[in-house]
């Protein structure tokens, strides 16, 4: 297969248009640049409240972090799950931001599309 066969479907040539995904009423693509930030790991109500302050000073319109942290030895912090997602919620709300966290495992998806507006699915999970 040829380079440009294989990625005909991403590529410019194929579709000239940018992509504009709208969440409630947030426009990230096309023209509008959109700054997403936050901690790999929620950790704590004051720690997401400092954070949310100091990137939506910044210009971050999306507030992330990640709720459940898949770790290799069982004795190393997992996150804080539903908690953290809240604390993730409570901090965006103060601040006009959306949310985004990672889902890690099909069994979340209702929990985390609870709580949270944009779901990431990372690279490990994608498949």
């Amino acid at each position: 297969m040829k380079q440009a066969e294989a990625h005909k479907l991403v590529e410019r040539q194929q579709d000239q248009a940018s992509t504009v995904i709208d969440v409630l009423g947030h426009k990230i693509g096309g023209d509008h640049f959109t700054v997403m930030a936050g901690p790999c790991s929620i950790e704590s109500r004051e720690q997401m409240s400092a954070i949310a302050k100091a990137v939506s000073a910044q210009g971050a319109e999306i507030l992330r972090g990640g709720a459940f942290k898949p770790r290799t030895s069982p004795y190393d912090f997992q996150g804080l799950g539903e908690e953290g997602l809240i604390f993730l919620k409570e901090a965006a709300k103060a601040h006009d931001m959306l949310t985004v966290s990672e889902v890690m495992s099909i069994e979340e998806l209702p929990l985390v599309e609870k709580h949270i507006d944009i779901l990431q699915v990372g690279s490990r999970n994608m498949q």
